[in-house]
């Protein structure tokens, strides 16, 4: 079915819940108890984006990878990368889009979402 497409990056808006989660047919695996939970890779997604004129995107990545350990998320990853080259990126003007990238497991779950960052910086 459509849903065992992969995830495109580009040029497609991901369609969220009202929290914010990511839609997938994978959140209903997500066991009840842990569904609050995982709001947090939104939350993270969007404290990334508000904090991008603040702070270096280094500085980000470890406060987010910190912030989902500690939460108890199995992380695999969280990346700001250029949303062409889809490279890591270490300093802002590197990227005129750079995007936060995260895979992170919720109990037996797999969640993956991305956000763009550049709305907030001028």
């Amino acid at each position: 079915g459509e849903l065992n497409l992969p995830v495109q990056l580009i040029g497609h808006p991901i369609v969220r819940e009202a929290s914010g989660l990511a839609m997938s047919s994978r959140n209903l695996r997500i066991a009840k108890d842990l569904r609050p939970k995982a709001n947090l890779i939104y939350q993270s997604l969007d404290w990334a984006r508000q904090n991008s004129n603040r702070f270096k995107p280094w500085a980000i990545e470890a406060e987010i990878k910190l912030r989902l350990e500690q939460a108890g998320f199995g992380l695999e990853y969280f990346e700001i990368v250029d949303e062409h080259t889809l490279l890591p990126i270490s300093d802002w003007h590197e990227s005129r889009v750079p995007i936060a990238c995260v895979a992170a497991w919720l109990g037996d779950v797999r969640l993956i979402d991305n956000m763009a960052l550049y709305d907030q910086r001028a």
